[in-house]
């Protein structure tokens, strides 16, 4: 069975929110992250030079996020304690981790 597809320009266009091409092409190569930090993907194939989405992929990209984030907030509604995410290190912080290590290291002789 050979499913209808299209570019993504014309994807874009039929989106209800204002969208580029290039946000679609961020979504085929990235993906778009999550708040559990998983990254989900929008499934397309190449034809020569041109990136081609199926329709069905597109709403299954959508139904993917709103399930993600479904299930993040039903997490975070049902515990006690709302869910801490990582903060992320500055560099310095993650110097400074990477020297402990290395001394760490250095007194184990490796």
């Amino acid at each position: 069975m050979i499913e209808e597809y299209r570019t993504l320009a014309q994807v874009a266009r039929d989106i209800p929110v204002k969208t580029s091409p290039q946000s679609l092409w961020r979504w085929c190569r990235e993906g778009l992250q999550v708040k559990s930090g998983d990254r989900i993907h929008l499934k397309h194939i190449r034809c020569g030079r041109r990136i081609l989405v199926a329709d069905k992929d597109v709403n299954d990209f959508f139904d993917e996020l709103k399930a993600a984030d479904a299930a993040y907030f039903r997490l975070r509604s049902s515990s006690r304690n709302p869910i801490q995410l990582p903060v992320p290190r500055t560099d310095r912080q993650r110097t400074e981790a990477a020297e402990t290590a290395h001394r760490k290291l250095q007194d184990l002789g490796m």
